[in-house]
C-alpha cells in the first residue's frame, strides 16, 4: 500500500488549527493562565512511555478508564464527556468536519 499525499485541504485545516493554537496561546497569557498548567512540559518524550503519559492524562482529567468505558451509552456522549474534562483543565480539543469555515468543503 503506497501512502497518498496530504491534500491541500489538509494544510487548510492544518493553518486554520494552528492560527486557533496561537490565539487560545495568547489568551492563556493574557489571563495569566498558561503558567499556571502544570501538565505542560511535564514529560521527556524520549524517557516516558505512552502508558505513563496516558495513565497521567486521565489522572488529571479524573477519568477512571474501567468505570469510565462502562458507563458509555454512546460515543457521541463519550466523546462529549471527555472533551468536557480536558476543556476543564485547560485543554482546546479541535473536531471539525470542513475545511476552515467553508460548508461547501467537508
Amino acid at each position: 500500500m503506497v501512502a497518498e499525499p496530504l491534500s491541500n485541504d489538509f494544510y487548510e485545516v492544518l493553518e486554520d488549527i494552528n492560527n486557533k493554537i496561537d490565539w487560545y496561546k495568547n489568551f492563556l497569557k493574557e489571563e495569566d493562565i498558561l503558567d499556571k498548567l502544570d501538565f505542560v512540559g511535564r514529560f521527556d518524550y524520549k524517557k516516558s512511555t505512552a502508558e505513563y503519559v496516558a495513565k497521567d492524562i486521565a489522572a488529571s482529567i479524573g477519568y477512571n478508564i474501567h468505570t469510565g468505558l462502562s458507563k458509555i451509552n454512546h460515543k457521541n456522549t463519550y466523546f462529549s464527556e471527555l472533551v468536557s474534562k480536558f476543556e476543564n483543565i485547560g485543554i482546546l480539543i479541535f473536531q471539525n468536519s470542513i475545511v476552515k469555515n467553508n460548508t461547501k468543503n467537508p
